[in-house]
């Protein structure tokens, strides 16, 4: 009779040192992902990584929260109209007082709201004179094309924890995107290759000129996207909540290029009639992009010069 023998057991594919070094690669090749995800929110908050994080626009947008003991008499608040098409160092040597603005771009606003503004309300003194400053067609933030990158670098910058939170349960699918908005921006860190082209925008004041260069054609058409009447809801919320006795307020609409289709949007009335309509400039004036309202250094000079006007009637009395 046959005895039975018990099959050999085969010898295991691989050894048990080459599964734990499948398993370690395994493990940094899922944990690289990971840390660069997280990196960007890391690197906002960290006061060693801020300045090589930044991105070009983000330089700019900073000067509003680190506004302080300025002091000035004429604050100016508002769009990237406001940014680009008035120079308030101009400003303040034709009116003989200190005249700075808060940069802002409508991406920034509709994460910030009037954040700037309050920030510098208090660690400033009162001044004497407010102006909102915007385009016609950005009186509202409630736009389904905004893009939310420019507000949320500031934010993980320089907002409150309270504030991070409030802003994740609100929008918490732009939150998870931020990351990859970090590295398409740019910056000194992510721009390494080419940190010798590298130039930082010079924020003057809170003014920097356009840094497009193609002029809009002068047989432009304004889209339709921006002749609707829109609410002014944030605009009036400004009115409404920086108006005080040491402070009086002033809404200046931009000037729009004549395109064809502008004489709608000055015919408008604005604010009961307490905004004078957009005055109408030269098409070939302004940038070629898709906001219709960033002036070329050309014009920046005939908009801070309207400006002027409006302030010293404000004012000054016309003087």
């Amino acid at each position: 009779m046959l005895s039975t023998v018990e099959p050999a057991i085969a010898p295991h594919a691989t050894s048990r040192s080459a599964e734990r070094i499948g398993l370690r690669y395994l493990g940094i090749l899922l944990i690289i992902p990971f840390l660069a995800f997280i990196f960007p929110y890391v690197a906002e908050r960290s006061q060693f990584l801020q300045d090589a994080t930044l991105s070009r626009l983000g330089q700019v947008l900073d000067y509003s929260y680190r506004a302080t003991n300025q002091n000035a008499d004429v604050v100016v608040f508002g769009d990237s109209a406001a940014l680009y098409n008035i120079d308030p160092a101009r400003l303040s040597a034709s009116l003989g007082l200190k005249v700075i603005n808060l940069p802002n771009t409508r991406d920034s606003l509709v994460v910030a709201g009037d954040e700037t503004l309050r920030r510098y309300l208090r660690n400033n003194r009162p001044p004497r004179l407010i102006v909102f400053y915007f385009v016609p067609w950005d009186l509202n933030l409630d736009d389904p094309q905004l893009r939310f990158y420019d507000g949320e670098e500031m934010l993980f910058r320089h907002g409150t924890w309270q504030q991070i939170f409030i802003y994740a349960c609100k929008r918490p699918q732009e939150l998870l995107l931020f990351p990859f908005r970090f590295y398409a921006a740019g910056s000194k860190l992510t721009d390494f290759m080419h940190a010798d082209r590298y130039v930082p925008p010079m924020v003057v004041l809170g003014h920097v000129p356009y840094p497009g260069a193609r002029p809009l054609p002068s047989d432009c058409v304004l889209p339709s996207s921006i002749l609707q009447m829109r609410d002014r809801d944030f605009v009036e919320h400004l009115l409404t909540t920086f108006s005080a006795s040491k402070t009086e307020t002033l809404v200046i609409m931009s000037p729009i290029p004549g395109c064809l289709h502008a004489s709608e949007v000055q015919g408008r009335r604005y604010f009961n009639g307490k905004a004078a309509p957009p005055v109408l400039l030269a098409p070939e004036g302004f940038g070629d992009d898709e906001a219709y309202s960033h002036e070329l250094a050309s014009l920046v000079a005939t908009s801070t010069e309207i400006l002027e006007q409006a302030i010293r009637a404000k004012l000054l009395g016309g003087s």
